[in-house]
């Protein structure tokens, strides 16, 4: 058998290690966890609301009304299953819930989606606005905070933006409104028909985004300024803006992300407050009404869909914290 000479490897040792190949299956099984993690919550949402029915006592009674017998309640029960055992009852709740197979309102007589479908494309409209110009307004603040020359404008934004976080959202609507509507006259007080009726709404809701995403973005841009990448940016003789932006302000923009997607559970317990201040007839406006009505059957419907909103929302934030970080599905 031949030897090699002294010093000298084969060429099997000597040949480049093969890395693992990184395929789509990497991608594909990050986002079915997170559809796994989307169905587990919007699972769990619907379970709490059923536990919070059963808590308050049988719903025939309310479907019945205070004037119905005993007679009419017992047959409400033997109707929709509520005269079964409690997991019958679960099991019934899941498949109605699925397929969408709820009893009818109780103060309108008609189906909940019915009831709640015309006030979704308000809030849908509050939301992705506020949650526009809340963002914008937070990236502002935040990147200001770290590369404005100035000592005023450094702080004096952050601060401001923090005092308004402080401040329940309910108190800033009705602020503004003494502000803007009352004492100056600029813009209605509530209600719709125009632009106008919608900018009061969304500047409070806006202002309930933008502190979190400030501070955030501040502190990951500060975390960005030591980063190798930058370094090496700027020992490269790359022009002082293009690395704030390309090599600081992008990869800061992760964790802002991440925290978008878990602003919209905020976004949405303030859209209820703040429609029912500006008297905007969305989804919060409706809540509150089934609720003093104890329409459990709209109350049911809106829940399950924030529920599905938010997961829905919180998935879309990790595909593009993949996307802007692909590191992200190789450590989940």
């Amino acid at each position: 058998m031949a030897l090699s000479p002294p010093g000298m490897r084969s060429a099997a040792a000597i040949a480049p290690r093969r890395l693992p190949r990184r395929g789509p299956d990497l991608s594909f099984r990050y986002v079915g966890q997170r559809l796994l993690s989307m169905l587990v919550a919007v699972w769990g949402a619907a379970s709490l609301v059923f536990l919070l029915i059963m808590a308050t006592g049988s719903p025939a009674v309310l479907m019945a009304g205070p004037q119905a017998d005993k007679a009419q309640i017992e047959r409400l029960s033997a109707l929709y299953g509520f005269d079964q055992p409690l997991a019958v009852q679960y099991a019934l709740f899941m498949k109605n819930v699925v397929t969408g197979n709820l009893p009818p309102s109780l103060r309108f007589d008609i189906s909940p989606l019915a009831v709640i479908g015309p006030a979704v494309p308000y809030t849908l409209t509050l939301a992705v606005l506020a949650l526009m110009f809340g963002t914008l307004i937070g990236l502002a603040v935040g990147y200001l905070s770290v590369n404005a020359r100035s000592w005023w404008v450094r702080e004096l934004p952050l601060a401001a933006a923090t005092v308004v976080q402080s401040v329940p959202v309910f108190i800033v609507g009705l602020l503004l409104v003494l502000f803007y509507s009352l004492r100056l006259g600029w813009l209605p007080t509530g209600g719709t028909g125009s632009a106008r009726h919608a900018v009061l709404p969304v500047v409070t809701l806006a202002l309930l985004v933008a502190p979190p995403i400030a501070r955030l973005f501040r502190t990951s841009l500060q975390q960005q300024q030591n980063a190798d990448h930058v370094r090496t940016a700027m020992a490269k003789q790359i022009s002082l803006r293009a690395v704030r932006v390309r090599h600081m302000a992008v990869n800061a923009l992760v964790p802002v992300v991440a925290l978008l997607g878990m602003q919209t559970g905020s976004l949405i317990g303030g859209a209820v407050l703040t429609e029912s201040v500006f008297g905007w007839p969305g989804l919060g406006t409706t809540m509150v009404t089934a609720v003093g009505m104890k329409d459990y059957p709209v109350i049911v419907v809106a829940v399950m869909l924030i529920a599905v909103a938010v997961s829905a929302c919180n998935f879309l934030a990790d595909i593009a914290i993949m996307l802007l970080d692909p590191r992200t599905a190789r450590h989940r």
